[in-house]
């Protein structure tokens, strides 16, 4: 593989004033990679080791109000075929469920009203405690979303009712010769930040390898936290180079990864590896971090700092660690007010690096302005 220089401003539009040339684009064979979209988000496909999939549609079913029904849903065929599969067992977990919420409403319990396929398939490989949690969390849900659109229904209607008495300055301030920055040129800028991070920047890993020591909602929370991570990662000014190693391509992880952002396999630079890290960088330069040992590290700017995609109080990250013959550190705590708990959180840990990165420090320092008053 050779590397060689394009000029890249194809790559963004001149309205947002985001033109970055030669920027190094790969070559397989002596040739440019060629591709429907910009250069640059091109060659960050190609970094990819897992095939990519499409995300099924979401079949929805409403709450059935009728009390004569058995079931409080009426699942359609196609939608019961594609939560099974036409496995039998499945069919019976999906009945089973479907009898729990019959027994929560008779006990006069709140269900949602309204669940798609996937809120299924997370539930049927459930257990009943878990079924609960679940209910309970997508009622939650629920009620935001329906408050989210409400409020921006009322400002909607605010907006439109507001009389403007000086329309013809209010036209003269909203005119321009620039055309605005639409959603589409923020994200092709935060994407070429990522790229930036990933061809120069210093190398995060995330350790993708605990789905089988997670539940399914842990595995929601560690999707979530990871992607918090991506996003605070595109916005930084000195991005990290983000790295998923151990990924499973049929694994919960991923799949709850791409419902949260369905972008990661085809359009957003990130490298994801079937393969373990050990495989993609030096084991020199690796560093493991985790809460579960006891000497805390110094940075430094040409580690590979690891951290492990697991929402539970596990210390299978050190036992693997120490095995493998990795490096493993800890984050000083003192710096951050520890009040209920000794351990932070997957994206809480990587906006700590983030900030040591940027600043040089794991706490923005508090300034204070004095007003003086006559």
């Amino acid at each position: 593989m050779a590397v060689g220089y394009v000029w890249s401003r194809s790559a963004c539009t001149w309205r947002s004033a985001l033109c970055f040339p030669l920027l190094p684009v790969m070559k397989l064979n002596g040739n440019p990679l060629q591709g429907n979209r910009t250069m640059l988000l091109v060659q960050a496909r190609q970094l990819s080791k897992v095939n990519k999939q499409q995300v099924p549609p979401k079949q929805t079913v409403k709450l059935m109000n009728d009390k004569l029904s058995p079931y409080p849903y009426i699942i359609p065929e196609q939608m019961e075929n594609f939560i099974t599969g036409g496995d039998p067992q499945a069919k019976m977990k999906l009945q089973a469920v479907l009898l729990l919420m019959a027994f929560m409403r008779e006990r006069g319990e709140k269900l949602p009203e309204i669940l798609d396929s996937q809120n299924f398939l997370e539930m049927i490989e459930c257990s009943e405690h878990e079924v609960y949690k679940l209910i309970e969390m997508y009622n939650f849900h629920s009620n935001k979303n329906t408050l989210s659109v409400k409020i921006k229904n009322d400002k909607k209607l605010k907006r439109n009712s507001v009389n403007h008495k000086e329309s013809s300055l209010a036209n003269a301030m909203n005119n321009s010769l620039l055309f605005p920055i639409s959603k589409i040129d923020q994200s092709h800028y935060y994407n070429t930040n990522l790229i930036q991070g990933l061809l120069f920047g210093q190398q995060i890993v995330f350790d993708c390898a605990f789905d089988d020591y997670m539940t399914l909602i842990e595995i929601k929370t560690t999707a979530k936290h990871l992607n918090d991570c991506i996003r605070h990662n595109r916005r930084s000014l000195r991005p990290f180079g983000l790295n998923f190693c151990n990924v499973e391509s049929n694994g919960k992880l991923l799949r709850h990864l791409k419902l949260h952002n369905p972008s990661i396999e085809n359009d957003l630079p990130v490298n994801l590896y079937t393969s373990s890290y050990l495989d993609v960088f030096r084991k020199e330069d690796i560093v493991y971090l985790s809460p579960f040992v006891h000497r805390e590290f110094e940075y430094h700017p040409h580690d590979v700092y690891v951290l492990s995609a697991l929402s539970n109080n596990n210390p299978l990250c050190v036992k693997k660690a120490r095995k493998e013959g990795v490096r493993c550190f800890k984050l000083p705590l003192g710096f951050y007010e520890m009040k209920r708990r000794s351990r932070l959180s997957i994206n809480e840990a990587f906006k700590k690096l983030l900030l040591k990165k940027d600043t040089g420090e794991f706490m923005k320092k508090k300034t204070t302005i004095k007003h003086d008053f006559c």
